[in-house]
Order: C-alpha cells, then sequence, then structure tokens
C-alpha cells in the first residue's frame, strides 16, 4: 500500500506513513520513498566504490563525526551514515531515498533526518536554495528565523503559532528567487522540538 503526502510542494509516495506528516491527495509523484529497507547492492559495494563526499565538524560522544555522505557507483547515489547507524540513500536526481535504522531506534528517529537534513539535499540537488531555519507567515510575507543548531528556531516558531500565526515550515525554507520576490514553499503542519 502506499502513502502519499505533499512536502514542500513535491508529491511523495512513501511505503509506510511518514511520522509528522498526513497524508494527502497528489496529483504526481516527484519522490518516492522506502522507509525500513535499504536496496541488497549497496551492502556488496566495494569500499573503493564510495568516495567520502562530507564529514561533519560535530562529533557525537564517541568522537565519531555525526554524519558522513559518500559517493556511490560514480555519483549516481548519495549515501547518508549517521553515527547512530541511521542510513540513507538519496540518487543523483532526488527522485528516490531508501532509509533504514537499527534499534532501539524507531521510524520517528529516522523521520527527523528524513524531514530535515535529508529532504533539504534532495531540494538542492532539485536546483531549490534551502536554508536551516524556520518560517512563519505574517500577513502575506513569510519571516524566516535563522541561526545556529538549537538557537531557537522551532521554539520562536512555536511561539508564533501560539499567538495564531501560522509555521509555513521548521528545520528547512526554501528559497525560490522570482525576480522580484522570494517563493518559501510550504514544507508539513509539524514543529520539531524536544518536550522540555
Amino acid at each position: 500500500m502506499s502513502y502519499r503526502c505533499s512536502i514542500y510542494g513535491l508529491g511523495i509516495s512513501a511505503n509506510r506513513p511518514i511520522p509528522g506528516v498526513p497524508s494527502s491527495p497528489v496529483n504526481s509523484i516527484d519522490l518516492r520513498i522506502s522507509l525500513g529497507s535499504f536496496p541488497a547492492w549497496v551492502r556488496e559495494l566495494e569500499s573503493q566504490q564510495c568516495q567520502l563526499s562530507y564529514t561533519a565538524e560535530y562529533k557525537d560522544n564517541s568522537g565519531q563525526p555525526v554524519l558522513q555522505v559518500f559517493r556511490l557507483s560514480g555519483g549516481q547515489y548519495y549515501y547518508f551514515r549517521y553515527a547512530d547507524d541511521t542510513e540513507f540513500l538519496v540518487d543523483h536526481a532526488g527522485s528516490e531515498i531508501w532509509a533504514d535504522w537499527h534499534p532501539p531506534l524507531t521510524i520517528e528517529d529516522a523521520a527527523t533526518y528524513l524531514l530535515g537534513p535529508v529532504m533539504g539535499f534532495v531540494l538542492l540537488l532539485r536546483g531549490i536554495f534551502c536554508l536551516h531555519a524556520s518560517a512563519v507567515v505574517v500577513d502575506t510575507e513569510v519571516v524566516a528565523l535563522c541561526g545556529p543548531a538549537g538557537s531557537g528556531k522551532s521554539t520562536t516558531a512555536a511561539a508564533f503559532s501560539t499567538k495564531g500565526f501560522n509555521v509555513l515550515a521548521d528545520d528547512v525554507v526554501t528559497l525560490e528567487d522570482r525576480a522580484d520576490h522570494f517563493l518559501v514553499r510550504p514544507a508539513y503542519p509539524c514543529i520539531r522540538l524536544w518536550p522540555a
């Protein structure tokens, strides 16, 4: 059974519901997502077929980078490996994503990466510039809340929401240059905050 929704204006078809993203009818499928499964051929690749493309500055408690990104098969795929063993594979066109994780992690944990940095990367592959930010609608304008991780972007967006303003995006904000203005695509109706 296919689960369908829209994120950043893209028609999504997934093999399972994406936590925090309600299903919705879509006219066409732009992106296919397989949650909890990975192509077998990825596991069989030899190390010389994997080219390290990015290593995050941030380290986990054991000193490992929180994220490494590799190019596979001559750049046809990008492999995201997080320090907690959550993995994503993205094709070079930004039209397919595979995600896998290991207990005790859950699909909700994987969705945090999927809806944030992985989706931001997919949008970049599709030629859409992204900011690490939150966005709220004030009258007919969009205000982007930018800052480093942990600076309160989502918390501020949530505060705007309690005052009746619509949150357009959280974590990833798109910017499409329309010559005399920028267009910001709506993300999904969810703010990702820790309970505290």
